[in-house]
């Protein structure tokens, strides 16, 4: 007999997402797909999901994450980390209006889909310079120079494998 399935599109897909039954497209309304039919052995039904690199911007009611953005590829959060404290993340001001892009040359945005949890994105970002006095607080001229620069963000489940790290998720805006 004739049944269905129904398939969740998760919010981050966006219009983005395609289903398909035996290869032929199915239609894409809303947050869900049903497929009704009398399905067959070796039917296939396959889900694709784009996954993207972006930003997620907090409430900003969040005094903690105020004026921040994280990024997220898909369901997967991403994080900055300094190995050794080879980049003082405090630093960092991340660039909202450059999106976030696939970091590996080697690997095309389609492969880093495939395989996200191991892909890398990078953030156009500047990294201040403090203003070299012993008092925290200073006019805004007194502020250092900014150095442009890419950061590199990883899954943040594979953060600190490479021995002791500082690491960030939240991510100040320029």
């Amino acid at each position: 007999g004739e049944w269905g399935v129904a398939l969740r599109l998760p919010d981050w897909a966006g219009d983005g997402a395609t289903v398909t039954v035996n290869g032929q497209p199915q239609p894409v309304l809303g947050d869900r797909v049903v497929v009704r039919r009398a399905f067959r052995a070796g039917d296939e039904i396959v889900l694709w999901l784009p996954m993207h690199p972006r930003f997620t911007h907090p409430d900003p009611r969040i005094d903690a994450v105020r004026d921040c953005v994280a990024v997220e590829r898909g369901p997967i959060v991403l994080c900055a980390e300094s190995p050794d404290g080879a980049i003082d993340l405090d630093r960092v001001r991340v660039d909202p209006d450059v999106p976030p892009a696939d970091y590996a040359a080697s690997a095309t945005p389609a492969e880093n889909e495939k395989n996200p949890e191991q892909s890398t994105v990078s953030v156009s970002a500047v990294l201040e310079q403090t203003a070299s006095t012993a008092w925290p607080y200073a006019d805004a001229a007194a502020g250092g120079a900014r150095t442009p620069t890419s950061l590199r963000l990883i899954p943040y489940h594979r953060w600190g494998r490479q021995g002791p790290a500082t690491m960030r998720i939240w991510l100040p805006k320029t």
